[in-house]
């Protein structure tokens, strides 16, 4: 879905990767930039004598009618007669590289630059007169950082709401773009359509499959004519060279290429090549898909924090909890339940999980009838982001560095098969381009292996696919089109990550996808874990906390129980995440509007409903944030990320999402009651959109950090840190004990008893699709 950027007088800008922190521009970069044309050409000339002026002259002041932004790869060449000389390798129509030059953080940015000195220009001089009041959008497939630099810069500058919006190779037609009559239309997150009148297209792969190549009454910077003439084709943009050079006859000016050879079909290589004397460079003349790799750094700058998070500090409440031991937890917990012993407390927090190593629970805070705050556990993910939004050093003691190094190292030392000893490691994503950028560096910093980053996507096409499976080894292929067999990979594949990853592999996997299954992406089983947890615990006194819930609910059943929850629940699909496939009902509409879709599984789970005191359905109350100037309470969650290591669990980081809206006194009838009750960042709700770049659309407006300004707005204190820690901690305990019991003697999954306690056809339809393949 597109969502929407609006205009500020002031904003903090600063979208510059995190490599970049407190970077500055050298001088002669900014000498350069400072030049004007006339600068240029003397200085040109100067070296170049050969070149007329007029004729540089002409070419700095040519008006392109469709390429009016690109992007050019360079090599700083030498010439046997020893000349210095820059040769192009190719030109780019959607350039990144703005996140990767210091500026500043007002309006004299690179990002306000293009869109106030060009793309505003073609906006005014091409835009159709039948479009003149519609709206503006990004359309982009990748690199989130820059394009929400874009998206800001662009509402600024015009002062207009811009739609940002996503459109990817494999999404189906007409997902969140579609064209009428050469008009494009953009789908918001309350399903209208929405008339653009010029677009700023960041859209790389194969961008010709989803929009027209043609003339388009909306404008499109740049145009896919432009693609298709060089700016995403090497052969054309060969030939466009060549036409070139030719045409400036005896001016001096000429594109420096490597000698290049145009047409030449795969049987035909061979003969090339060693027409070049045996090295060459052979190039695919459209976009391809590979896995790269990483190097170890002895000395690296580290700091991969959201761009919101620039100059932050953690909280000195959130720096004492992380560096409590665990006896200092188990004291502390204790002080405020009496009723635990201490022995308890301390087994849990000792436990050695088997499968499960590495998870975030989404909490509430909560109030009971009594006054009593506790922490209730929604639900836990096992590839839980937040790594970006919690403040960090720039060195190896970050949380990334924590988990890589006491809970993924300390797995490849224990699980990896014999027989991969000598293979490699592997980073496999589909989602958070900008954590797993964190953890790959820091994986290959602590290891000083290469690392292997590959991405797989939910329904990536065939010549896509970069990750294969032999005999439960997992193999990624190369730029150069080689396999390699991997030993260990922190995975962090969230879209039905059973649909391409095995359920038993000899690669070892961090977290395999049994845990997703026995819970960890699996409301369902979740809480059937939960269940038996606190059966064990029940002499102890410990618990997981969560609201009332019921468990393979058919949709056919969802009226009667939610009406047996007082007619105020939460449904939700079992394995949906990131608040897809979770719906909360206050009224007879939103259920009618919940039974009118269809669901996609055949079980649900419904719970009754955390809210205001005057009508929260369940034991709890929600505590709210602290009262802003207006009075206004929301609704927030706390990620709580943990990871074990050989001493036990220990927390990784954390940060909290509030509501769109205020928490009302009594329901609001007039408005979805997600808005005041729902708190994912995520902006976009259609599964296939979850792909490539995304560092998926957040709403950081609705983010609460735990630096020193955000974390005093939740009210939060040292005692429900750790409360949250333990409860945590048990929630992924139980997860573990139940992949333990689906796990057969032979480390096999025991697809079977899944099958008897999930009872759902749809999903035991994907697991054996992946099987299949």
């Amino acid at each position: 879905m597109a969502y929407v950027v609006n205009p500020r007088e002031s904003r903090p800008f600063s979208f510059l990767h995190p490599a970049m922190g407190g970077a500055q521009t050298h001088p002669t970069v900014t000498a350069f930039l400072q030049l004007d044309t006339e600068q240029i050409i003397i200085r040109y000339c100067k070296e170049h004598k050969e070149v007329q002026p007029e004729a540089l002259w002409k070419l700095l002041t040519y008006q392109p009618k469709h390429f009016r932004w690109a992007g050019a790869d360079l090599f700083p060449g030498v010439t046997a007669a020893g000349r210095r000389e820059m040769v192009v390798l190719e030109v780019n129509s959607c350039p990144s590289g703005q996140k990767y030059m210091p500026h500043g953080t007002g309006m004299d940015s690179g990002y306000h630059k293009l869109m106030g000195e060009t793309f505003r220009d073609t906006v005014s001089s091409r835009c159709d007169p039948s479009l003149r009041n519609r709206p503006l959008a990004v359309v982009l497939d990748k690199n989130n950082l820059e394009n929400s630099g874009y998206a800001a810069a662009l509402a600024d500058i015009t002062k207009e709401p811009v739609y940002v919006v996503e459109s990817y190779l494999s999404q189906p037609r007409e997902q969140n773009i579609r064209w009428t009559d050469g008009v494009m239309e953009v789908r918001d997150v309350e399903d209208q359509w929405h008339t653009v009148r010029a677009a700023f297209r960041y859209v790389t792969q194969k961008p010709w499959t989803r929009i027209p190549v043609g003339a388009t009454k909306t404008v499109v910077f740049n145009p896919i004519a432009c693609c298709l003439s060089g700016g995403r084709n090497k052969l054309l943009a060969a030939m466009a060279y060549e036409d070139f050079n030719q045409q400036q006859g005896g001016t001096g000016l000429r594109i420096r290429i490597p000698r290049t050879f145009m047409r030449v079909t795969k049987a035909q290589i061979p003969t090339v090549v060693q027409a070049l004397h045996g090295k060459a460079v052979i190039k695919v003349p459209y976009s391809n898909f590979m896995a790269y790799v990483v190097y170890p750094s002895q000395a690296r700058p580290f700091s991969f924090l959201h761009p919101v998070l620039q100059g932050s500090r953690l909280h000195t409440t959130v720096a004492e909890f992380l560096q409590l031991d665990k006896e200092q937890v188990v004291s502390r917990y204790c002080a405020t339940h009496k009723d635990i012993s201490p022995d308890s407390v301390r087994e849990v927090l000792s436990y050695q999980p088997e499968h499960f190593r590495w998870a975030g629970a989404d909490l509430f805070p909560c109030i009971t009838a009594t006054g009593q705050r506790e922490m209730v556990v929604l639900e836990v993910n096992s590839c839980p982001c937040g790594q970006k939004y919690m403040p960090h050093g720039t060195g190896m003691d970050s949380g990334y560095h924590k988990l890589m190094g006491e809970t993924f190292r300390d797995v490849i030392g224990g699980k990896c098969d014999e027989t991969l000893r000598d293979a490699s490691l592997a980073l496999v994503h589909d989602d958070s381009v900008f954590e797993n950028g964190g953890y790959k560096l820091a994986l290959a910093d602590l290891t000083q292996e290469p690392v292997f980053v590959v991405e797989s996507r939910i329904d990536q096409p065939p010549e896509e696919q970069t990750m294969r499976w032999t005999d439960g080894v997992m193999e990624v292929r190369d730029g150069e089109g080689q396999w390699h067999a991997i030993r260990a990979a922190f995975r962090y594949v969230t879209q039905k990550p059973w649909t391409r990853i095995p359920l038993t592999t000899k690669t070892v996997l961090l977290n395999p996808i049994s845990c997703c299954l026995a819970g960890a992406r699996n409301k369902l089983m979740a809480a059937r874990a939960y269940e038996e947890f606190n059966k064990h615990q029940e002499r102890s006194g410990l618990c997981i906390r969560t609201p009332r819930t019921f468990i393979g609910v058919t949709k056919e059943q969802l009226p009667a129980v939610v009406k047996t929850v007082g007619g105020k629940a939460v449904i939700k699909n079992p394995f949906s995440n990131s608040g897809h496939g979770i719906y909360t009902v206050t009224s007879q509409k939103e259920l009618d509007d919940v039974m009118a879709q269809d669901l996609g599984y055949e079980r649900f789970v419904v719970q009754s409903l955390i809210g205001h005191e005057n009508w929260s359905t369940s034991r709890w109350h929600h505590a709210g944030t602290v009262p802003d100037k207006d009075g206004h309470r929301y609704i927030f969650d706390v990620r709580l990320m943990v990871h074990a290591t050989p001493s036990g669990f220990r927390p990784t980081c954390s940060f909290s999402r509030r509501a769109d809206r205020p928490l009302p006194d009594q329901v609001d009838d007039t408005a979805p009651s997600w808005s005041y009750l729902g708190t994912n960042l995520s902006l976009d709700d259609s599964l296939t959109a979850w792909q490539a770049d995304a560092d998926r659309q957040s709403d950081v407006d609705k983010l609460l950090t735990v630096d020193w300004e955000d974390f005093d707005k939740q009210g939060l204190g040292l005692d429900e840190l750790v409360d949250g820690f333990v409860q945590t901690v048990m929630a992924t305990t139980a997860i573990d004990k139940m992949c333990r019991s689906l796990t057969r003697q032979d480390g096999s999954f025991d697809l079977e008893k899944f099958h008897k306690l999930a009872d759902d056809k749809k999903i035991l339809s994907e697991i054996q699709e992946c099987v299949q393949n």
